[in-house]
This record gives structure tokens, C-alpha cells and sequence, in this order.
């Protein structure tokens, strides 16, 4: 049964997560008022983290199946999330100002 298997702790830390994602995701005002955390938020390789995270949560449960320990899991995540992020991600991105709506005159 869902009851015998449910925790409330796991309601905690989603509520938790959900706080934080809302307040770093306010044009980063959250980051730049929290000294550690705004200064770990701007470092290069957690922003490219952030770019490259649709990837990571595609690819992580494949990857960590796929390759039979946590640390390997972890690598080949990265790897194939950097890889569509080049590959897949990045030429759509170049074509969304092309494909953006552009508002005509009124009649």
C-alpha cells in the first residue's frame, strides 16, 4: 500500500526544494542577497550544470542502470546530458529567435 511505503520526510524535503527553486529562479535576486549560496549559485560549473540539467534528469536513471556504480552513473550522466545539450538543445535555442511570433499591424 502507498501508506505503508509513504513518508512525510519525503514531503518535507520536496517542499524544500520547491522553496528554493522558486526563490533562485526570481532573476537571481534570491543569489545575490545569499552571500555563500549566490556565490556558489554564479560559479561557472554550477551554471553550466544548470544548462545542461533537462539532460540530467533524462538521462540519470539510464546512466546510473546502465553502468553499475554510483560514481560511473554520475560520469556518463554528465557526459550525455553535455552531449544534448551541444547537439539536441543548442540548435534549437539558435532557432527560437527565428521562430519567435512576431505581432503584424492591426487592420
Amino acid at each position: 500500500m502507498i501508506a505503508d511505503t509513504f513518508s512525510g520526510e519525503v514531503l518535507v524535503y520536496d517542499a524544500a526544494d520547491g522553496a528554493l527553486i522558486v526563490a533562485v529562479g526570481n532573476d537571481g535576486q534570491f543569489a545575490r542577497l545569499c552571500g555563500v549560496l549566490g556565490l556558489t549559485l554564479r560559479q561557472p560549473a554550477v551554471e553550466y550544470l544548470g544548462k545542461i540539467s533537462f539532460g540530467l534528469y533524462v538521462f540519470h536513471v539510464a546512466a546510473l542502470r546502465i553502468a553499475g556504480s554510483a560514481v560511473a552513473g554520475l560520469a556518463l550522466t554528465v557526459l550525455a546530458a553535455a552531449l544534448s545539450y551541444r547537439f539536441l538543445e543548442s540548435p534549437f535555442l539558435r532557432w527560437k529567435g527565428r521562430l519567435a511570433r512576431v505581432e503584424s499591424r492591426p487592420i
